[in-house]
């Protein structure tokens, strides 16, 4: 029984990992608003965030949309138990040749945290739930 303890640490880890991965998954789905920024680094103090009509929208079938002001950028997601990567985007057509990861500090049923790395350093973004 001692023997085999390593093997089946191991498999309830990749249990919870797979849970956590689908509980993510599934909270995510929905359309989330810009709220705030914090900065993390000194230097992304001084940044514009004023964002209006930044929304991220989350389907089941792991597409995602990004709504910026007039644009929108459609493409896919996934989440794990650390963040949230996006990939194949478009717009008006035109494929992006750009992958973003954004580790997720907090996601609850009505607030999205996660961080980014921008020029200035690190910053946090949060998003509240809009349906």
């Amino acid at each position: 029984m001692i023997k085999n303890l390593p093997l089946m640490l191991l498999g309830l880890v990749m249990s919870i990992t797979n849970a956590c991965k689908e509980e993510s998954k599934d909270s995510i789905v929905g359309t989330w608003a810009y709220s705030e920024f914090t900065p993390v680094d000194s230097n992304c103090e001084s940044v514009d965030t004023d964002y209006p009509n930044l929304n991220y929208t989350f389907r089941e079938d792991g597409s995602a949309s990004l709504n910026v002001q007039d644009m929108l950028l459609e493409g896919k997601y996934e989440v794990d138990s650390v963040g949230l990567r996006l990939f194949d985007f478009n717009m008006e057509g035109e494929k992006l040749d750009r992958e973003e990861f954004l580790k997720i500090h907090q996601l609850g049923s009505n607030k999205l945290e996660f961080s980014i790395d921008a020029d200035c350093g690190q910053m946090l973004l949060i998003f509240e739930r809009k349906d």
